[in-house]
């Protein structure tokens, strides 16, 4: 009932204690309204203490201010128990370390020649002008017929797209093909 009262007139209230034993309402004006401990402290059944609650509040102070600290330090750097080196030397050996640590060096010479006349001393701008030379060389070198069986296919294929038949345009497309590979010196 008390309850009904303070919210019907706009202030706060707070109860304290057991049901039917020692039951309490707190009612208080909005200006001095009780802190979270007070309240606490009130439903613990102890008395409140201003003096303990500065200090209660102190304590949490340094407390956030310690859980500050800690989330701006490093982490700690791992260390593992046991060195992988040891746990599995069984099966990779002592000397692997200093076998892959090792630098590899090229043969001095493939059968009767020399390792130096098989590196490659061109830049990569040389070799990729070398490649482009190569594909025009081989472009112009075309034999003389296969340009006109070229002009002859791409004539036939103007011819037949018009027509309504483009299967038959293929088929006939491929016996022409099949011709000029057929011509062509190896």
């Amino acid at each position: 009932m008390h309850h009904d009262v303070a919210e019907v007139a706009g202030i706060p209230a707070y109860s304290f204690g057991e049901e039917g034993v020692d039951r309490a309402v707190l009612l208080c004006k909005k200006e001095f309204t009780p802190g979270e401990d007070e309240i606490a402290a009130l439903r613990r059944g102890e008395t409140w203490d201003p003096e303990k609650a500065k200090e209660i509040a102190h304590m949490r102070e340094l407390e956030r201010k310690e859980e500050e600290e800690e989330s701006q330090r490093k982490p700690k750097r791992f260390v593992p128990n046991s060195n992988y080196r040891e746990k599995y030397e069984h099966l990779i050996g002592r000397e692997s370390a200093k076998e892959a640590a090792r630098v590899t060096q090229t043969n001095k010479q493939y059968g009767f020649v020399p390792s130096e006349n098989k590196k490659d001393v061109r830049s990569i701008e040389q070799t990729l002008a070398d490649i482009q030379s190569k594909k025009r060389l081989k472009l112009y070198s075309i034999q003389p017929y296969s340009f006109f069986v070229i002009s002859i296919t791409s004539h036939v294929a103007m011819r037949n797209f018009t027509s309504s038949s483009r299967a038959s345009s293929f088929h006939q497309m491929a016996k022409i093909k099949c011709f000029v590979a057929s011509l062509t010196p190896k």
